[in-house]
């Protein structure tokens, strides 16, 4: 055998006879490398998972960008846009769809409330004027149309935008009557005193609203007015007549028929002082000007009349809680008296009847008599 170490051929044994080495060697297993896994192999399967839905994702943007930037991008898919919402009462979104100069009462909410009764569908479009004007009008069937423009800006940087130039609904001035007792509101929107007008005897509040049905609300905290809530329907009716309640009409009748029992102390007397009624009245020309119709000549400083009819009230005749800078009810009352005639120094019993319509204006908290 070969010695592993000298290299000699010699006999066979434990020990080389040359050199003495070990003539037995182990044998190394050759052990096979473990596999070692690629860079990324680990994860590849979690990898394509992430990379599949950031792929969708993608998808799905790139379609919701190219779907909601042209879905403005011609006159025509604007107006079809319009004939959607208009067929399916989706106000809000048309309101969206235009470029309206809003004020305090021209808003998205009051032109859904304008919009609320409107019946009926569009059908498809016909046809559109102008191809290569920056403003059309998009016909559905014969008679109805929108008016749509183009901007000048993009939209989502890269398409065309176009839009509706008008709501279809015009703007209309109405009166709002004051009532300095109550404030009032229109859609939800108190109506500031920059809006009221003042005129020779009328003071109202002149407001611009969409055409169509409001609602006009007062605060009626002391039961002025017979009702707090109006509808008003700027086609048929620009202005609201309202009514006072009971309690008012009761009160400025009453204020009436207290001063005809007190001018029982007047009646006969000379030289009766406005100040003396001041309370009852208006005015101190108004307070006058019922003395001078209603004293009678002949009496004394100290005559005194007897009510023979006692004081009564008619129907009210009007009632305009309107747009007047007062309210006023007026209304018929009469009343009979019975009085001493001292005249030329003999003492006769005559007769005195008040028959008028008495104009009751409401101002500093209580009604008084306008002559």
């Amino acid at each position: 055998m070969i010695c592993p170490n000298c290299g000699k051929d010699v006999p066979d044994g434990n020990f080389c006879e040359e050199c003495g080495s070990s003539l037995h060697i182990k044998k190394e297993t050759k052990r096979k490398p473990a596999k070692t896994k690629k860079k990324g192999e680990e994860f590849s399967k979690k990898g394509k998972t992430i990379i599949g839905i950031l792929i969708f994702i993608l998808c799905i943007s790139v379609g919701f960008f190219y779907i909601e930037g042209s879905k403005f991008n011609t006159a025509e898919k604007t107006a079809e846009q319009y004939r959607k919402y208009y067929n399916n009462q989706q106000w809000d979104k048309i309101y969206d769809m235009t470029n309206i100069t809003e004020t305090e009462f021209i808003t998205k909410a009051s032109y859904e409330k304008v919009m609320a009764n409107v019946t009926g569908e569009l059908g498809e479009i016909n046809s559109s004027n102008d191809k290569d004007s920056a403003e059309k009008q998009v016909y559905f069937g014969s008679d109805y149309y929108c008016n749509v423009q183009k901007l000048n800006k993009k939209r989502y940087f890269f398409f065309d935008q176009w839009e509706l130039a008008d709501l279809k609904v015009d703007t209309v001035q109405v009166e709002i009557p004051y009532i300095q007792q109550c404030p009032v509101s229109i859609d939800g929107t108190r109506i500031k005193d920059i809006y009221l007008k003042e005129e020779e005897d009328e003071k109202y509040y002149d407001i611009e609203v969409l055409e169509g049905n409001h609602t006009v609300t007062f605060e009626d905290k002391d039961d002025f007015l017979s009702q707090d809530t109006y509808e008003l329907n700027t086609g048929s009716l620009k202005e609201l007549s309202l009514k006072y309640s009971n309690k008012q009409v009761q009160a400025a009748k009453n204020t009436v028929i207290n001063f005809l029992k007190e001018w029982t102390n007047y009646l006969g007397k000379k030289d009766v002082s406005a100040d003396e009624i001041q309370d009852y009245f208006y005015s101190k020309e108004d307070a006058e000007s019922f003395i001078s119709s209603y004293t009678v000549y002949g009496g004394t400083k100290n005559s005194k009349a007897d009510i023979q009819t006692q004081p009564q009230t008619g129907e009210i005749m009007e009632s305009p809680a309107k747009n007047f800078k007062e309210p006023y009810i007026s209304f018929n009352a009469s009343c009979e008296y019975t009085y001493t005639n001292e005249l030329w120094g003999q003492a006769t019993k005559d007769t005195l009847s008040i028959d008028e319509d008495f104009y009751m204006v409401f101002v500093d908290g209580s009604w008084k008599i306008a002559m």
